[in-house]
C-alpha cells in the first residue's frame, strides 16, 4: 500500500471516531432541601422564615445530543416547574404541628427557592424539633 492512501485512510478513520457537538456530563440538580438550618434557634412568640431550595418537579441535568455535524441539537426534556403548595411541619416528641404552605419561586436567579413565613405553636416544648418539609430531608433545629 501506498504512504499517501494509508494516510488518508488513518486520518477519515480517526474522524469518524471524533465525538462531535458532544458536551461533557453534568448533574447539577440537588434534591429539595431546607438551608440555613444547621443553628436555627425557633423561640416562642417570634415570628420566622424558613428557607429552602430546589423544590423543582423535573431536572434538565441529563440529556442527548446528536452527534451529526452540521445538524447537531439536544433534547433535555420538558422544563422543570417550581412546585406549588409544599407544607412544612414541626415534629417533636411524637406530635406533629402544621406551620405553613408556601409556593416555590419561578424566577431565573432563585429557581425552585421556596420561604416559609411561620409562627411556633404555643405547645412546642424548649428543646430540639425537627422541620420536616414536604419534600427532601427534615432538619433538626433547637426550640426556646
Amino acid at each position: 500500500m501506498r504512504p499517501a492512501p494509508a494516510i488518508l485512510l488513518a486520518a477519515l478513520t480517526t474522524a469518524t471516531l471524533l465525538p462531535f457537538g458532544q458536551q461533557p456530563a453534568a448533574a447539577s440538580c440537588a434534591a429539595p432541601s431546607l438551608i440555613g438550618t444547621d443553628h436555627l434557634v425557633l423561640r416562642h412568640g417570634a415570628s420566622a422564615e424558613i428557607d429552602g431550595a430546589g423544590f423543582a418537579d423535573g431536572c434538565q441535568d441529563t440529556g442527548s445530543c446528536s452527534a451529526t455535524p452540521g445538524c447537531s441539537s439536544c433534547d433535555y426534556g420538558p422544563e422543570p416547574e417550581p412546585m406549588s403548595g409544599i407544607t412544612l411541619t414541626l415534629r417533636q416528641n411524637g406530635r406533629t404541628w402544621p406551620l405553613g404552605t408556601a409556593d416555590a419561586r419561578a424566577t431565573h436567579d432563585d429557581f425552585g427557592a421556596v420561604t416559609w413565613a411561620v409562627e411556633l405553636p404555643m405547645e412546642v416544648k424548649p428543646g430540639r424539633a425537627t422541620l420536616v418539609p414536604e419534600y427532601g430531608q427534615a432538619a433538626v433545629v433547637r426550640v426556646r
